[in-house]
Order: structure tokens, then C-alpha cells, then sequence
């Protein structure tokens, strides 16, 4: 199948390449239709031999060549346009469970959704002429998918979205307690109940336009519970979350089958430890992110997982990926930081801003050691990577600033022209840094910044405005880097990745990190220490002295009342669900993660 990327391919910018070096269409045949004054190219999948000179020719990479399985040749659910996505196969959810979507972005996630949310008509690929409910139907017959189109077409299915993307003000532009009163048939007791799990009474009186991203989140969680439906879509429920609100939602979510055994629940999710604790089965998703995605059957949530991160599918003999993304192994040379020399330190402080106040505990670091931050939102983290960075105006806390160079990322990424592409922001954050190199096959190679270069920073999406800002923060000659909350808006496989990348980084160069994070997988993967952070949110905090490995993540987890295992496979942590045998017995020993659980 060839794929044409409609926000890179320019026609009026270049000289046609794919159609002049076509060796289709220097036979006389009508392979590449494309002329100055259009906006994308044409390929002909039914003519192109597959030779791939027009996706080495093209100056936008824009053009894909991908070889499917002939197996999938018949097994298509939807096509958006010529040289546009495909996806093969459907997920199908089941009464009284929660079905989890695991996959890379791109891979048809969304689209699924859109389908099963009666949004999308499936089109079975023939975009040109989109086939009747009645053929559709008859291409489903014998599944269980033509029940439930049936059920579909006929309106008897009540579906509630919480979509990826949101907007409360356009739902309501007023305090957030007037929302409740738009949902039909709302039950008082259940919706009290609701507001105290999500932790959002002290919202109820603010303004929509006022709340920031974690809060809206947990507002429209509240509004689709609070719906009698028969199916509930969550994409990315846990997105501006923090470890303990993530959790507080996982369980709202895995209420809803709990108590209606008729209720089906669908949640797309990339924080693993998120979907080992609400699902009781996942589908992965795997293909060619913006060309075509796959969707497997349903497997157990553990099996499901480790699947994944092996990328290979042993029910269907598929790998999906050269590599797997495993735990283990990493990072056996680590070095004894008791006996590094270049140690660094900072003070007591405590730092005041109106009601806020955060009590800082002195302590210390040392060169190739990364520090994690942990605690929930409002406890003063990101006040801390300021108050060592100086940016609160009473100087650095640290003893040593003058002597160490700082590299900052944001949580909030800010953009001053969104006109430039990313080769000249490049250019002009880190001049030639990025061309070194050591550089391209430690950073840019690794996150995919590559194909990234020509496109202006208005045309990326969340997660790759996130790796381009990752980049510039590692590109500049610092000892010290701070990077708050890095893994916002990227899958699964880019968070492993990322995780590699910054700890072989701090690593090899002997620098100093500090990170910002609440993915608990990626925080145990890269974190050689932690600073646990505790206290009233918004009121009075706490960060302690810097914990080593297991006494830090222990400390977390028993003020959050969680323990956690290891999966003897792929040596991920994983959270116990709460009141299980295993839950207890480490709860009752104190022993909330073990010694051998640590597979760094």
C-alpha cells in the first residue's frame, strides 16, 4: 500500500520527483497523478511495482511504501481516502468488562473507538464507494460484531465518549457545579459519591475556563460516570494525572462494570501500570504509525502486555518490532555513587508563595546519578526544580550552582513562533550541537527527530513537540538538567525509549538529572534515587531527603497504601490490586516492594 502524508506533501515546493522518477510512469502509465497546483500527490496502489524510489526521491518524505501480509488483504474495517489509513480488524467489547487498546500512536486506536462510538460508519477500504449497513452486516455475519452493529444501526445502544481531546468551556462556560444539572437522571448519592472519589469538591464553585489540564480531566471523568450507557469510551483518561489521581480514576472507571454487569467499558490508555490495574483484558494494536495499524485478538491483560514489549505475537507467529522493549538488564554496570567524588549538595529551605508552602530537606547527588521526583500534583515538585534552577529570585538552593551549568524543559512547553521549522528552532537552541555525531546516535536517532526537521512546530502533534523540546534541553552543554514531566503525550514505545535514551545520556557523560515524573514504569526504570514529596496539596509540603532505590519507592507507595510485584518476565513493576493475598501479605510484612523487585 502507498501512503501520501498530507501534512508533508507540498507539490507547489517541489519538483515532482515522485512522478519525474517513476519508473511506472516513464512506461506511459498513469502511476504518480500529481500537478503544481495540487495540494497531494496520487499513487496508483494497483499500478506501483513497490520500488521505492519516489520515497527516496521525495524532499518531504512524505510517501510510505509498505508491504502487507496477504492475509489482511481482505480483513480491512476502514480506509480514510486514497494513500490514507487503513485498519484491519475490530476489537469487540464484552458485558460487565473493560477492554483495554495497547499500541504505539497511530496505529488506529482512535480510529476504533470512532467506530464503536457509532461516529465512524466502517467502510470495509472501499472509500470510493462506502458500502450499505446491509453489506456491512453481511461482512460481519457469524461474529459477534454484527450483533452489536445491529444493536448499533437499530439505536438501542447508548455510547458515552470521553475523547482524547476536550474542551469543557464549550460544554458549559460557568461554574462547574451548573454541569451536573444537564445530565438526565442524575442520582445525588452516586453523584456525591463520584465528586468525593475524584477529589474535585473543592472545584465545584470555579469556573471551567479555570481549571487546568488535570482538573478538567477529572471533571469530564465525573460527567461520562455519571451516565447510564451501555458502552463507556475513555481515550487517555489519565492524561495531566498525577500517580495517585491516575489511580483514584482506574478505579472510578472499573466501578462502572462492578456494579452494572451490563455495561461494557473501553480505555486507551499508555501508562501500563494504569491498564494492569483497571483491565481485564487488552487488544494491541501494531503497524506503521499513519499507514496502517493491526488490530489482535484479546489476551489477558499480563500476557497482553508482555506481548507488547516483546513485539512479538506467538498466537499469530507476528513480530511487529526488531527489538524488545524489556526491563532488565539495563543498567548492570552501574557505578557505586557512595564512592563517586564529584558529589554536589543543597540547603534547608523553606519557600513561601501566598497560602503555598514547601519545606525543602537538604541533601545530596552526584554526577552520572538521576533523581526522580515523586509525589502527587500540588506538592511543590516543579517548585523544586525552580528553587535549583533560580528561578523564584532568591538564587539557587544549591551550594555549588556557580560552578554547575542548568538545562531546563518545562511542563509546559512554550512555543514564540510556531512558523519555524524544527531544523532552524534546532539551529537556533543548540546551533550545530545537534549534527555531532555522538549526539545524532544517542538523541536523534533514537526519538525520531529526523523526519521531523522539515515541518513547522504548528503542524506537531503533542507528543512530538514533547521530543523536539526533549532534544534542545539535551543538546545544550550544561552538567545539570531538569526535566519536568518528559513523557507527556508519548506511547508506550517512546516512553521506554526515552527512559533509555536520558539514563545512557546521564550515563556516559557523566552529567546530573532530575526529572519530574508520574508514569510509576518509567520512574522505576530511570531513577538511581528518589525525593518523595508529601503533605497538603496546595498547602504545606514536604520534600525529603533524597532515598535511595527501593527505601524511596517504598516510601511513595506506602503513602499512597499500594505494593507492588515484579512480572517475572518482563521485569516490569506492577501494582497489586488492592485487597489481593499478595497486596496484604507485603502490607502486613511492611514490605511494599521487595529487594529482588529492583531490575536496574
Amino acid at each position: 500500500m502507498a501512503i501520501v502524508d498530507e501534512t508533508r506533501c507540498k507539490p507547489q515546493k517541489c519538483n515532482l520527483e515522485c512522478k519525474k522518477f517513476c519508473p511506472v510512469v516513464r512506461m506511459g502509465k498513469q502511476c504518480v497523478e500529481v500537478q503544481k497546483t495540487a495540494k497531494i500527490s496520487y499513487i496508483s496502489e494497483v499500478l506501483c511495482n513497490g520500488c521505492g524510489i519516489c520515497t527516496k526521491k521525495c524532499p518531504f518524505d512524505a510517501i510510505k511504501l509498505v508491504r502487507l501480509p496477504k492475509s489482511l488483504e481482505h480483513e480491512t474495517t476502514h480506509r480514510y481516502g486514497p494513500n490514507g489509513f487503513k485498519l484491519h480488524k475490530m476489537p469487540l467489547p464484552r458485558r460487565g468488562q473493560v477492554l483495554g487498546f495497547l499500541g504505539e500512536n497511530g496505529c488506529g486506536k482512535s480510529t476504533a473507538c470512532k467506530i464503536l462510538a457509532g461516529a465512524t460508519k466502517p467502510n470495509l477500504g472501499r472509500f470510493q464507494e462506502p458500502p450499505s449497513w446491509e453489506e456491512i452486516m453481511k461482512y460481519f455475519r457469524g461474529s459477534s460484531l454484527q450483533k452489536f452493529f445491529q444493536k448499533q444501526v437499530e439505536g438501542g445502544l447508548k455510547v458515552k465518549v470521553k475523547p482524547q481531546h476536550f474542551n469543557l468551556t464549550k460544554f458549559h462556560d460557568g461554574a462547574v457545579k451548573d454541569m451536573f444539572s444537564k445530565i438526565p437522571n442524575c442520582d445525588e448519592q452516586i453523584k456525591d459519591a463520584l465528586i468525593k472519589d475524584l477529589g474535585i469538591e473543592y472545584l465545584l464553585d470555579r469556573d471551567t475556563d479555570c481549571l487546568s489540564g488535570g482538573e478538567s480531566q477529572r471533571v469530564a471523568l465525573c460527567l461520562v460516570c455519571l451516565e447510564d450507557m451501555d458502552l463507556y469510551i475513555f481515550d487517555e483518561p489519565c492524561a495531566y494525572l498525577d500517580i495517585k489521581q491516575r489511580l483514584r480514576a482506574a478505579a472510578v472507571i472499573r466501578d462502572i462494570v462492578d456494579k452494572n454487569r451490563e455495561a461494557s467499558v473501553v480505555v486507551v490508555e499508555h501508562d501500563i501500570s494504569v491498564l494492569d490495574f483497571i483491565c481485564d483484558y487488552v487488544c494491541l494494536f501494531y503497524g506503521t504509525g499513519s499507514a496502517y495499524g493491526v488490530c489482535t485478538q484479546p489476551f489477558g491483560v499480563r500476557e497482553g502486555v508482555n506481548m507488547f514489549l516483546e513485539g512479538y505475537i506467538r498466537s499469530e507467529n507476528m513480530r511487529f518490532r526488531p527489538d524488545s522493549l524489556i526491563f532488565n538488564g539495563f543498567d548492570c554496570d552501574a557505578p557505586d555513587f557512595s564512592k563517586v567524588k564529584d558529589s554536589y549538595s543543597y540547603v534547608d529551605y523553606v519557600h513561601k508563595l501566598g497560602d503555598f508552602q514547601l519545606s525543602v530537606k537538604a541533601g545530596q547527588f552526584c554526577r552520572s546519578q538521576v533523581t526522580v521526583l515523586l509525589g502527587e500534583n500540588g506538592t511543590g515538585k516543579t517548585t523544586f526544580i525552580k528553587l535549583l534552577k533560580g528561578m523564584l529570585g532568591n538564587g539557587s538552593i544549591l551550594q555549588d550552582s556557580a560552578t554547575l551549568k542548568m538545562s531546563y524543559k518545562p511542563q509546559a512547553i512554550p512555543i514564540s513562533n510556531n512558523q519555524v521549522t524544527v531544523r532552524d528552532c534546532l539551529e537556533k537552541q543548540i546551533g550545530s550541537a545537534w549534527l555531532a555525531p555522538n549526539f545524532n546516535s544517542e538523541i536523534i536517532k533514537p526519538l525520531n527527530i529526523l523526519p521531523l526537521l522539515d515541518l513547522q512546530l504548528k503542524d506537531l502533534s503533542g507528543g512530538e513537540i514533547q521530543r523536539v523540546a526533549i532534544t534542545i534541553c539535551l543538546g545544550k552543554d550544561a552538567d545539570l538538567y531538569l526535566l519536568d514531566e518528559p513523557s507527556t503525550f508519548l506511547d508506550v514505545e517512546q516512553r521506554i525509549k526515552l527512559t533509555k535514551v536520558i539514563k545512557r545520556f546521564i550515563r556516559n557523560n557523566k552529567k546530573i538529572g532530575f526529572i519530574v515524573e508520574h508514569d510509576l514504569n518509567m520512574a522505576a526504570y530511570i531513577a538511581d534515587q528518589f525525593i518523595v514529596f508529601d503533605g497538603e496539596t496546595g498547602r504545606n509540603c514536604t520534600a525529603h531527603i533524597p532515598e535511595d532505590w527501593n527505601t524511596g519507592l517504598s516510601h511513595f507507595l506506602q503513602n499512597l497504601d499500594l505494593s507492588m510485584r515484579k512480572d517475572p518476565v518482563s521485569g516490569r513493576p506492577r501494582v497489586n490490586k488492592p485487597g489481593s493475598l499478595r497486596d496484604r501479605e507485603q502490607k502486613m510484612t511492611g514490605n511494599y516492594i521487595t529487594d529482588e523487585h529492583r531490575y536496574l
